[in-house]
């Protein structure tokens, strides 16, 4: 089998034989593959991205659809790839991307949140709007943020690192790669200590599945009336916590359901969770004294 001579487009010769008796050359035959056409028909968009070119195979025509900068190709001419579109962009035919962030922020601040056409709805958010606009209301906002910080030095003392290097807000979080733990296996741990805090992604999980990270937040030990002082002993029981996780984890392995297994009627989970209770028993439930 041989390519013929150069034919426009591409085209494939082949071997055959003569049925003249009087010769037993071999001769090749070109064979007309592929006759692509020089016009491309754009798609109906506009965009520049996506062509279809038309050829003709073996007397037949076909349509093949190419799209451009990394995007799939499509074979099938009655199939229209999928068009790929930014969320919250509307595109416009004179090539502007216009936003539409602010109508949709607009509404849910209003009337999603701040209205309500029933009456218990109107008369809780003018309760909330009004100890908003107490002083006492003030301090202990004040309060939250002053046992949030106190709880993020205790931790970093410790050796623990926190993503932002500290917080300025009620929360903060916890990055917990350099224990070699999940958030996942810690919530865990925490909750069965009755220390109430939950899994979160970081920077850097990249989606994975076990979260390395947790959060933790001061106003509800603030409501029922800790200081700074009390979130220092707040941070060794979150420490401990973890060094626990630690040590199932290395026995038990990073797994979920595995590592559940193993706080099965260990001693150091009930030995922590007795600490806290008598610890929290201190301060009285809001709506309970």
């Amino acid at each position: 089998m041989g390519l013929a001579e150069a034919q426009p487009g591409l085209s494939l010769g082949f071997s055959s034989h003569q049925s003249s008796s009087s010769s037993n050359s071999i001769q090749s035959i070109p064979l007309q593959l592929l006759d692509q056409k020089e016009d491309k028909i754009r798609v109906e968009n506009g965009d520049d991205r996506d062509e279809d070119e038309k050829f003709n195979l073996l007397g037949h025509s076909i349509c093949l659809k190419r799209q451009r900068d990394g995007f799939t190709m499509n074979p099938n001419p009655s199939k229209k790839g999928t068009k790929l579109r930014k969320q919250g962009v509307h595109h416009t035919n004179d090539g502007d991307n216009n936003y539409d962030f602010e109508e949709k922020i607009n509404f849910a601040v209003f009337p999603s949140l701040q209205g309500g056409p029933h009456n218990n709805y109107i008369a809780a958010l003018a309760i909330a709007l009004k100890q908003v606009a107490t002083p006492e209301y003030k301090a202990y906002m004040n309060q939250v943020k002053r046992n949030a910080q106190a709880l993020a030095n205790a931790l970093l003392r410790r050796k623990c690192r926190l993503v932002t290097g500290g917080t300025d807000n009620h929360l903060l979080l916890w990055d917990l790669t350099s224990l070699g733990i999940t958030g996942k296996n810690f919530e865990k741990v925490c909750e069965l200590c009755d220390i109430t805090l939950n899994k979160t992604a970081i920077f850097g999980d990249n989606g994975a599945p076990s979260r390395r990270g947790v959060r933790i937040g001061t106003p509800a030990m603030t409501t029922r009336g800790c200081v700074e002082a009390d979130f220092e002993t707040i941070a060794d029981f979150l420490l401990r916590a973890a060094k626990i996780t630690a040590s199932v984890q290395l026995e038990r392995g990073t797994y979920h359901k595995d590592f559940i297994q193993g706080l099965q009627n260990n001693k150091d989970i009930v030995e922590l969770r007795n600490r806290v209770e008598t610890f929290a028993y201190q301060f009285e439930m809001p709506g309970y004294d």
